[in-house]
């Protein structure tokens, strides 16, 4: 399993009423980092937290579903030997 940091841009709505000045053109980028638990050809599943006891030790939390279409750069920090 790897330790990764995926650079994305991230969707933006905004609320209410608004002039066509006011919308911005940045994309907002986003970092996020943590296991690398599951990739296909549509998206990346990356977790911040893994359970590592005998009972719990499949179990994943913190978990944000990445759409390839969206990511910029893909950084392998380290390989994580699962306990």
């Amino acid at each position: 399993m790897h330790i990764v940091r995926v650079n994305w841009y991230d969707a933006r709505s905004i609320d209410g009423w608004c002039k066509r000045e006011d919308f911005d053109e940045e994309l907002s980028l986003i970092h996020s980092c943590g296991f690398l638990i599951k990739e296909n050809d549509e998206a990346m599943f990356v977790s911040a937290c893994k359970a590592v006891d005998e009972v719990d030790g499949n179990q994943y939390a913190c978990t944000i579903v990445i759409p390839k279409k969206m990511i910029k750069d893909i950084y392998r920090i380290a390989d994580a030997e699962i306990l």
